[in-house]
């Protein structure tokens, strides 16, 4: 189901912007560019590191196993089951086409709100992934449900930030920072939470994890944002 909603959004881009004018390449590039400059920069990995020092003050005082533990004996059901794993589909890796597709209309062909929304998604994605990855794996740390310890243990394993809730934020947090009508930003900031929560409730993921996922998409929409500014300045 999931694969045709991909399609719909890329299809209903194409169809609505070969009315309207063509956008530049360097309209894609050159945010891109400077978002990897400000991301992998000294205040860059700064950041990071205080977002993982946050983490493992989770991490090694008990908290991510007593909300581990509370969550799994008083909240979760199998009501709480399905609707995560309804939430799960919303963070796959795949969505990242759609983002794409809908980058690639707004570049080659023509720019709509819905192909901008798309662009942008896929610029912090772009960007964020590597830090993202770096992370996961630097760390080390293993599911709830794998080892029983979120304690880290580098490149051991890859379960350290949590990928799914990155993937979904991002979306919904680039509606909430545009300029969007007020209620569209409320269930943009609002929406970008629940996928976070279903990976808690899977016991695939710490709250550690989900949090420095989902600081980490934060992050990165916050640098697509400043450079979206930046480019609008210059051109100005």
């Amino acid at each position: 189901m999931s694969w045709v909603i991909i399609v719909l959004m890329v299809v209903a881009a194409v169809s609505s912007g070969l009315t309207l004018k063509r956008a530049a390449a360097g309209n894609f590039r050159k945010p891109v560019g400077r978002m990897y400059k400000k991301q992998y920069s000294r205040r860059g990995f700064l950041t990071q590191g205080i977002m993982v020092t946050g983490a493992a003050v989770l991490v090694y005082s008990g908290v991510d196993e007593a909300v581990d533990s509370w969550h799994t004996k008083s909240v979760r059901s199998d009501s709480t089951d399905s609707a995560a794993n309804f939430l799960n589909h919303i963070g796959e890796r795949k969505w990242f086409f759609a983002w794409a597709g809908l980058a690639a209309t707004d570049v080659l062909l023509a720019s709509t709100p819905l192909s901008r929304w798309g662009r942008k998604t896929c610029e912090s994605v772009i960007v964020g992934l590597p830090m993202l990855w770096g992370t996961q794996y630097l760390l080390g740390a293993s599911r709830p449900k794998e080892t029983g310890s979120p304690k880290y243990d580098p490149f051991n394993d890859d379960n350290s930030a949590s990928g799914h809730t990155f993937m979904a934020a991002i979306p919904m947090l680039t509606l909430a920072k545009s300029q969007a009508p007020a209620p569209a930003k409320i269930a943009g900031y609002l929406g970008s939470l629940p996928v976070g929560w279903a990976r808690m409730n899977d016991r695939k993921h710490y709250l550690s994890q989900v949090l420095l996922g989902y600081g980490m998409a934060w992050n990165a929409v916050t640098l697509q944002e400043s450079s979206n500014h930046s480019e609008n300045h210059l051109q100005s």
